[in-house]
């Protein structure tokens, strides 16, 4: 009888640990750990190994902002299915199918973390600013994207998070100048230390007091 309360009870701490929701807090995190996953995301993206993007998001998810096991699997799987289904797509009707993953994606960001951002507006943002890169719209345009969308998660001015927001899309140009296979490990490097600037300078705004 002891041995088979104790099993069970060993299976239930166990779905707990695996299933439980935990409270993150999306301003915390390590720029140069971020940037790193996110350069492994961004080639295994381009190269077409989704299977290897899940596992890095849920890494990323799990080691970076520790939301339970459970939900980093959910969330890896929106993402690098939006990832997926946008890239096979020729047109923004076609790219309208990424929609309902994203906003799953950042519904579950806003019920862990209590932001308040509008999962509806989130997945339009990011869909738009994947839509102005494959458009060829300017830099500072789809930088300002991707501030407005960083704003919503970070409560933060757009304004004070488009240093970083330009760093990123810093790293994408230098990524697209050496598409078609030309990108060594050491453009992947340099694509690297341009994500953990942008990273240390959300962090800065983060952290530094709110503007006027």
């Amino acid at each position: 009888m002891l041995v088979d309360t104790l099993a069970v009870l060993a299976v239930a701490s166990g779905l707990a640990w695996l299933l439980w929701p935990r409270h993150i807090d999306p301003t915390h995190f390590d720029p140069e750990a971020m940037a790193a996953h996110e350069t492994r995301m961004w080639r295994h993206y381009y190269e077409g190994r989704y299977l290897c993007l899940l596992g890095d998001l849920y890494s990323l998810t799990r080691k970076q902002f520790g939301f339970s096991p459970a939900d980093c699997l959910r969330l890896s799987f929106h993402a690098a299915r939006a990832a997926q289904r946008f890239r096979v797509s020729r047109s923004r009707a076609e790219a309208e199918a990424v929609v309902p993953g994203l906003r799953s994606y950042y519904a579950l960001i806003a019920a862990r973390s209590g932001c308040g951002l509008d999962p509806r507006s989130a997945a339009r943002l990011e869909l738009e600013w994947w839509q102005q890169r494959r458009e060829g719209a300017s830099a500072e345009d789809i930088a300002r994207t991707m501030a407005l969308l960083a704003a919503m998660v970070y409560r933060v001015p757009a304004e004070d998070l488009l240093p970083m927001a330009r760093c990123r899309t810093g790293a994408m140009a230098y990524r697209d100048a050496r598409r078609d296979g030309r990108m060594t490990d050491a453009d992947w490097r340099h694509v690297r230390d341009a994500l953990e600037r942008a990273y240390a300078e959300a962090l800065r705004v983060l952290s530094g007091p709110p503007s006027e």
